[in-house]
């Protein structure tokens, strides 16, 4: 029945795909890295960690990238020399303007989004990226 079927699309220039998936199943191999899909966040704004897509990009290969980009899993923004990547006492790294903005809407303290713990903001520490 495969056979068959491959051999109507051969006849017929009919992909046995549609072009959207095509499309789709592209872009999520682009973005899909080692990090994606492990902790599925559902309040994370990778598409490939969605719930729905992650169902797609499951079976897709890992992104190449020679380069990396470290990104804010708390606001999405781009960390760089600007924003430049904190690490807080329980290793989680997030970018500097938000954890600025949070310790100072909370007397100096800042709380992890993932565990939920409090530190006072003189014991995050600069992360520097080799």
């Amino acid at each position: 029945a495969q056979r068959l079927k491959a051999e109507m699309w051969q006849v017929s220039f009919v992909a046995p795909q549609s072009q959207l998936s095509i499309a789709l199943q592209a872009g999520l191999t682009c973005l899909k890295s080692t990090q994606c899909l492990e902790n599925r966040d559902p309040s994370s704004k990778c598409p490939v960690c969605h719930p729905i897509l992650s169902q797609i990009a499951v079976m897709l290969p890992y992104a190449n990238r020679r380069n990396s980009t470290l990104v804010c899993t708390m606001t999405g923004e781009i960390m760089n020399e600007n924003n430049a990547p904190m690490a807080l006492p329980n290793g989680y790294v997030y970018a500097t303007v938000p954890l600025q903005r949070m310790a100072a809407s909370n007397l100096g303290q800042v709380e992890c989004p993932r565990t939920g713990d409090s530190y006072d903001f003189s014991d995050v520490r600069k992360v520097f990226v080799s």
